[in-house]
């Protein structure tokens, strides 16, 4: 009797677990299908009655242009709809519209494509990565945290590839096109897989110029411009990019590690001796920049790296979760 008690429960347990992730696929299916059938000029009532209320408004009004994010700056909207956050993180893991000053809709992101498929990941738990991704750093060596990088990839790798690219596919589908979502997303790919004698090198990344160039030999840092050091820890060996246009939204990059990645095999894992490894870790970067630079550029990039070093240290130090605010 009791085996029969406990085999009807795990059944229930199973069908319930079931149910929760079909009812999260159907929203997010729903909601980007009613959100694909707004066009531009559409009011705010028409969205609303489609949609409902947006989770999160931000009122572009009085904001300073360099202040806004890039995708309002491109589309110059007043206010923004975002669906899908919450009280820890402004992340709209649903999508967003950008509203002009007559209240008319100018673009919207995450109708377009077809949102992620898979039954191994619930919707709570897929929101939690999708914000994730987005605490990603971007391609400059100053802003480099590898304590997120390393979090956010740990999070991505226990996936697997298939599940992994597809949450992957879906943060670049709901978001919009612009330049920090690529970096985000190309940089978090180079992390995420070996290299391999086919993929030296890796896809090639659109960053931008800087006047560095990378080593002449592929092999030296085939994942250049991060190279991971003893226990993988992920640096930033450029100081920044600069660019004009853009480089697209990174589905090509992923594109390229469906057909030729090799997924990493196991977690980062930071030694928690971390302290006293660091001066020999700040070493292996400036014996690595001698190779290929001159002393005096080694050194400034080797101080920027050190940068990037201590903050994983900070962060093994004060013990908090690289991305502290998100669930």
């Amino acid at each position: 009797m009791k085996l029969t008690r406990l085999i009807v429960f795990l059944i229930f347990v199973i069908a319930v677990s079931i149910l929760r992730a079909q009812d999260g696929e159907l929203e997010r299916r729903t909601f980007a299908a009613k959100l694909a059938e707004i066009k531009p000029g559409d009011n705010k009532q028409k969205v609303e009655s489609l949609l409902g209320s947006a989770s999160k408004v931000l009122d572009m009004n009085g904001v300073r242009l360099d202040q806004r994010p890039d995708a309002v700056q491109n589309s110059g909207a007043v206010e923004v709809w975002y669906y899908g956050t919450n009280d820890r993180s402004d992340f709209p893991t649903l999508g967003e519209l950008h509203f002009d000053s007559k209240g008319n809709t100018i673009t919207t992101f995450g109708g377009a494509g077809a949102p992620i498929n898979c039954d191994r990941i619930s919707e709570n738990e897929l929101r939690d990565l999708l914000r994730l991704i987005n605490q990603m750093p971007p391609a400059t060596g100053r802003d480099w945290n590898p304590a997120v990088v390393i979090d956010v990839a740990n999070a991505i790798v226990s996936l697997g590839k298939h599940d992994g690219h597809d949450v992957i596919r879906e943060y670049i589908r709901i978001s919009p096109e612009t330049r920090i979502v690529y970096e985000q997303t190309a940089l978090l790919l180079v992390v995420l897989h070996e290299v391999s004698d086919k993929a030296v090198g890796g896809p090639p990344l659109l960053l931008g110029s800087t006047f560095l160039n990378e080593p002449d030999d592929p092999n030296l840092i085939p994942r250049y411009p991060i190279h991971l050091l003893r226990y993988d820890i992920p640096v930033f060996l450029v100081f920044s990019y600069t660019y004009t246009g853009s480089p697209g939204s990174g589905l090509d990059v992923l594109d390229w590690y469906e057909i030729h990645g090799i997924w990493r095999s196991s977690k980062i894992e930071v030694p928690e001796n971390l302290s006293e490894e660091i001066p020999a870790l700040k070493q292996e970067v400036l014996d690595l920049l001698k190779l290929y630079r001159t002393p005096d550029k080694a050194a400034q990039i080797a101080n920027t790296v050190s940068s990037q070093l201590d903050r994983l240290l900070d962060r093994q130090t004060n013990g908090e979760n690289a991305f502290k605010n998100t669930p």
